[in-house]
């Protein structure tokens, strides 16, 4: 069981990942963005909301091996879920991730975001609502599900970890 407080506690992990000057993106000479720091945004606010489970010795899990984890679900303590049941669970302070691997997205590496404790909002190009999510991408900000994953790739897979 969430109470208030457990909200609180996720809306303050995720403003500290958007704000954290360590997971800003890494900008090449031209502009382009090289690295970007998804899994660390996502490692921070599970272990601020007591998961730990991606912990790792040395560099922090590839967000690849974080939905592998979440997929596999051997703890027993993740389910996937739709974006309204989503956000109804961040909603309450719980923890929940929104994510698509290298080869839904057909890139080098996945993507995960924290979902952010705030109503779905409407998605023009995806034409639903949709929940919120603290990125830690190519920007670090709250936005749309629809604004942090590839229009044309659709909706990431939402999971949902229950202590």
């Amino acid at each position: 069981m969430t109470s208030d407080n457990d909200g609180e506690l996720l809306k303050d992990a995720c403003d500290q990942v958007i704000n954290d000057p360590d997971l800003a993106p890494e900008i090449g000479p031209d502009g382009r963005v090289l690295v970007t720091h998804c899994n660390a945004g996502a490692l921070l606010t599970a272990q601020a909301l007591a998961c730990h489970e991606f912990d790792a010795e040395g560099e922090p899990l590839m967000a690849d091996e974080m939905i592998a984890l979440m997929e596999r679900n051997e703890s027993g303590k993740w389910s996937t879920g739709t974006s309204s049941e989503t956000a109804i669970h961040a909603l309450s302070g719980g923890l929940a991730f929104a994510a698509k691997t290298s080869a839904e997205l057909e890139e080098t590496h996945g993507h995960i975001c924290t979902v952010y404790p705030a109503s779905q909002q409407w998605s023009n190009s995806w034409k639903k609502d949709t929940v919120m999510v603290a990125n830690v991408g190519k920007q670090n900000r709250e936005e749309k599900a629809s604004e942090a994953f590839p229009v044309l790739k659709g909706e990431p897979t939402f999971y949902i970890f229950t202590a």
